[in-house]
């Protein structure tokens, strides 16, 4: 049976669970990191948007324009753009990042899967990360927002 760990961002209220297995550290003052050893890493990162007559279905709309791929998803109670892009890495080889936007009234909520896609080559590794992104649906599915009813 999986176990998860409860997560809480206080100055967001926002709250989500994660797999036990995966690491955490805070990577910036912001953004929040979990990885597992083997597979890849998610990255959280909240921010509050001060615009006056901000508005996230507007933004959110915006983005999927803004974004080859991209696409609106509902997990759970919110809508997320979701899209992905491969990233040259130094060595020659290439990290796939999966991007999740989204947020709950003046809260902006970027998020993001990453790996080196040289993990796809082997058959149990793209299964691993395939369990990964199954995992990030999961958790953003779960995901609520304190002051939400």
């Amino acid at each position: 049976m999986e176990e998860y760990i409860r997560f809480e961002i206080e100055d967001f209220g926002i709250l989500f669970q994660y797999p036990e297995w995966w690491e955490y550290r805070l990577e910036s003052k912001d953004t929040h990191l979990f990885w597992d050893e083997y597979l890849g890493s998610f990255r959280v990162t909240p921010s509050r948007v001060k615009q006056a007559g901000f508005s996230l279905p507007s933004f959110l709309q915006a983005e999927v324009s803004s974004q080859p791929g991209a696409s609106i998803r509902r997990l759970g109670k919110h809508d997320y753009v979701c899209y992905q892009r491969d990233i040259p890495k130094a060595d020659g080889g290439q990290t796939r990042q999966h991007y999740y936007i989204g947020g709950h009234e003046q809260i902006l909520l970027t998020c993001s899967f990453a790996y080196d896609m040289a993990l796809l080559e082997d058959e149990f590794s793209a299964e691993g990360i395939d369990a990964g992104l199954e995992e990030v649906d999961i958790l953003l599915e779960l995901l609520s927002y304190g002051e939400e009813d």
